[in-house]
């Protein structure tokens, strides 16, 4: 006896039998979004911003990764780890200051990790020219 489901649409099929057969994504069996594509109406958090981020910087795109940590950064100011990845993507595309300021934002919010690498590379967290 053949094996009942529902589609998209609600209705019960035949397994295999879909109206829409010659799209291999229209069976109902999975869906698949681009993350990239702008639906009206849809609103990024700062994780989502982060995390794109990062999908950016692991394919070595040091500007589209900033670009989305700076809107990470903008939604939750307080998202250390943004400031931080932030950093390594301005020290991959040879922005020192940029590098060194956002390592000192990560760290005045308790990111340890940004407090060892400014540490271990002599800076401190003062601002440039700051001699207090």
């Amino acid at each position: 006896m053949p094996r009942h489901r529902k589609g998209r649409t609600g209705e019960r099929q035949l397994n295999g039998a879909h109206p829409g057969h010659d799209d291999p994504f229209s069976f109902g069996l999975f869906h698949v979004q681009d993350p990239g594509i702008k639906r009206p109406g849809k609103k990024y958090d700062a994780r989502t911003y982060y995390l794109k981020g990062l999908s950016h910087e692991e394919r070595g795109e040091h500007a589209l990764a900033i670009r989305d940590y700076d809107k990470a950064i903008r939604l939750d100011p307080q998202l250390a780890w943004a400031y931080y990845h932030r950093a390594i993507a301005c020290g991959n595309a040879g922005d020192r200051s940029g590098w060194a300021e956002d390592l000192r934002a990560a760290a005045r919010l308790g990111l340890r990790i940004a407090i060892e690498m400014l540490a271990s590379s002599g800076d401190t967290h003062k601002k440039s020219g700051d001699t207090t």
